[in-house]
């Protein structure tokens, strides 16, 4: 796939660059939870080299789930504040999404200065690809910037329908992660895939699972498919799956069943506010107990799986990580993958990405895609809306 890029060796002093970018990333007591190949730090340096070649940077970005309203909690503004101490620079936070007052703060820009608006999906018209949306945004730049792959499968209006309005480029990062996830898979292959809903992740697993050697489950979703193999729920900690997945989960088992691999043992708790937990063989589970995360027995038959693969692709946490009891199993898993030799490994998904990477096994990782759904279109060979824009 060849997209249109930009030179910034040509690129004009006090030009406008609205730049998209992707820090959807968690936020704990006001700050940011990321480590350092997390995806603020990721692009980090295209900011930094448009504002010091006299750009002036309008960025756009957003956070969590707002539903097209303001949500105090998802504002952009600590990602503002993080990022201002990454590039080494003043960043002006805008606490809207458009109108007058981002139209002044742009005009009021000098060469070399950088905005940062409100979350994008605050208006409903962002998940709509509202062309208006779109023209607003157009008349703060001269040019557009897509540097934010890990929302790229979304028709949105600041990932889509701006590439109507300005002259459209891939940033280095999004060039970066097309480069990378292009490469071929070598095999045997694996693929890891966690989270809490298989309904959401189905349509990539099912595309995925031909090429795979074996499928190794977790969180939501390998409960999800091992409630339908025994035959009664198991349920997440705090949620209940839904009798629909389990109807999902026993088709998947019937077309891949001989490659998934599902934990044999998890760890449970009596409720959300257990602080004590205590691991059960999988069919021991008990009526009414709550699933935090998988158990050590689990673990360790992954980790030897592992050690076949050629290629390895991780998407989704092993247990649930919002609960100090649901964390064991994703870090033991990124230190079981860390450790094979030889292997390509990339991993993706936001909150997996910012949990590992503030862990020292970041780095044994072949690459860390910027994408979580994204990652798995692209690597499944769909069409992703915000590349198919930018193409040649």
């Amino acid at each position: 796939m060849t997209l249109r890029t930009h030179s910034l060796s040509s690129l004009k002093k006090g030009t406008r660059v609205l730049m998209r970018v992707d820090t959807n990333v968690p936020i704990l007591k006001g700050r940011v939870a990321e480590g350092k190949r997390g995806r603020l730090a990721r692009v980090t340096p295209e900011i930094r080299a448009y504002a010091d070649r006299g750009a002036r940077v309008i960025v756009l970005s957003h956070l969590g789930r707002p539903k097209g309203s303001r949500v105090k909690l998802l504002s952009n503004q600590p990602i503002a504040k993080q990022m201002a101490r990454l590039v080494g620079r003043r960043i002006t936070f805008v606490d809207v999404v458009s109108g007058k007052k981002a139209e002044q703060a742009v005009h009021d820009m000098s060469p070399g200065d950088i905005v940062w608006l409100e979350n994008t999906r605050f208006d409903a018209r962002e998940k709509k690809d509202s062309a208006t949306l779109a023209k607003e945004w157009a008349a703060f730049a001269d040019i557009y910037i897509n540097n934010a792959f890990g929302v790229c499968h979304r028709k949105h209006a600041s990932v889509h329908a701006i590439t109507r309005k300005l002259p459209s480029f891939a940033g280095g990062l999004l060039q970066e992660e097309v480069r990378e996830l292009t490469r071929p898979r070598k095999k045997p292959f694996m693929l890891v895939m966690g989270g809490i809903k298989l309904e959401t992740k189905l349509p990539m697993l099912e595309k995925l699972a031909p090429d795979a050697k074996a499928i190794l489950l977790g969180g939501g979703i390998a409960l999800s498919v091992a409630g339908a193999a025994l035959h009664r729920p198991l349920n997440p900690v705090g949620l209940r799956i839904q009798p629909e997945e389990y109807a999902l989960g026993r088709a998947f088992l019937k077309r891949y069943g001989r490659k998934v691999v599902l934990p044999v043992d998890l760890r449970v708790g009596t409720s959300v506010r257990s602080r004590v937990t205590r691991v059960r063989f999988i069919e021991d589970v008990r009526e009414g107990e709550q699933v935090f995360d998988i158990g050590p027995k689990t673990i360790r038959q992954y980790a030897q799986i592992f050690n076949e693969a050629k290629s390895i692709v991780w998407n989704g946490s092993m247990g649930f990580l919002e609960h100090r009891e649901g964390v064991f199993g994703t870090k033991a898993i990124a230190r079981s993958i860390a450790r094979v030799k030889g292997a390509r490994k990339i991993l993706g998904g936001g909150d997996t990405v910012a949990f590992v990477g503030r862990s020292r096994h970041v780095k044994d990782f072949t690459f860390i895609s910027t994408g979580g759904g994204a990652m798995l279109q692209f690597l499944a060979g769909e069409k992703l809306p915000g590349l198919e824009v930018l193409k040649k």
